[in-house]
């Protein structure tokens, strides 16, 4: 019997080291990148005057999507760069539903922004918050304007 266990230990250990270092040598799988965040078309200024930009809302809704956030936070940060800078932000709806419903919509959508920009660093001091409702609506209807001055 003690033949058979040594000529057991004497396989098995060549072979247990092999299994381990075959194991340490796999080199891990490769991270996978991650995908390029979509650029933000930048709002362009002529001094301290932004000509505008649009945050688009999803139909009949006011929440903010990450692309909004995007735009917003670029206007918060030069907008707490600049605190003499204003801004209005102005809500809009389309054109289906009553004129209450589509002014309250686009006040909330105003209002959204206007909290974000906040949240981010504009002080609400800077923000005039309005809304068109479905008055001046345009091919995308779903969006709140934000414009300093």
């Amino acid at each position: 019997m003690p033949s058979l266990k040594k000529h057991i230990l004497h396989v098995a250990a060549p072979v247990a080291a092999l299994l381990v270092v075959a194991g340490c040598s796999t080199p891990p799988p490769a991270p996978v990148p991650k995908p390029e965040p979509t650029p933000i078309e930048r709002p362009s200024y002529v001094g301290d005057s932004v000509v505008s930009h649009r945050v688009i809302f999803e139909f009949d809704k006011a929440f903010l999507s990450d692309e909004a956030m995007a735009i917003i936070a670029y206007h918060a940060d030069y907008l707490a760069d600049h605190p003499d800078t204003k801004a209005i932000v102005q809500g809009n709806a389309s054109s289906p539903g009553s004129h209450k419903y589509n002014y309250e919509l686009g006040l909330e959508r105003a209002q959204a922004v206007a909290q974000a920009l906040i949240n981010l660093g504009a002080d609400k001091s800077q923000l005039h918050v309005t809304s068109t409702g479905k008055q001046s609506h345009t091919e995308t209807n779903a969006q709140a304007v934000i414009i300093a001055y």
